[in-house]
C-alpha cells in the first residue's frame, strides 16, 4: 500500500506538533541527588516558567552540586560541573 505525499506531510506535522506540545508541558531538573516534592515545588516557585509544567527529576552524579534545568529551548546550567567547566574555558582563553 502506498501512502500519499499529502498524508505523509500531515502525519509528520501532527507528530511534530505533539512532540512540541509535550516539550512545552514538561521540564527536567537534573541534580546530584533525588529532589523531594518540596524541593521541586520550590523550583516552580522560584522559576516562573516551570509553573504548570510536569517536572521530572533526573539524578546525575557528574553534576557534583547545583542543578541543570531543561524546559523546551530554555537551558539553565547552575551546576558545579558547569561552573568549573566555564572557569576552565576562561583560563584557557587567556593563555
Amino acid at each position: 500500500m502506498k501512502i500519499s505525499e499529502s498524508l505523509k506531510r500531515q502525519l509528520k506535522s501532527l507528530v511534530l506538533t505533539k512532540i512540541q506540545e509535550e516539550e512545552e508541558r514538561s521540564a527536567t531538573i537534573s541534580t546530584a541527588y533525588k529532589l523531594s516534592e518540596q524541593e521541586i515545588s520550590a523550583f516552580s516557585q522560584n522559576f516562573p516558567f516551570l509553573r504548570n509544567k510536569i517536572i521530572q527529576n533526573t539524578v546525575d552524579k557528574d553534576i557534583l552540586g547545583g542543578f541543570i534545568i531543561q524546559c523546551g529551548s530554555t537551558y539553565i546550567d547552575a551546576s558545579m560541573h558547569g561552573m568549573i567547566t566555564r572557569l576552565m574555558n576562561k583560563v584557557h582563553e587567556r593563555h
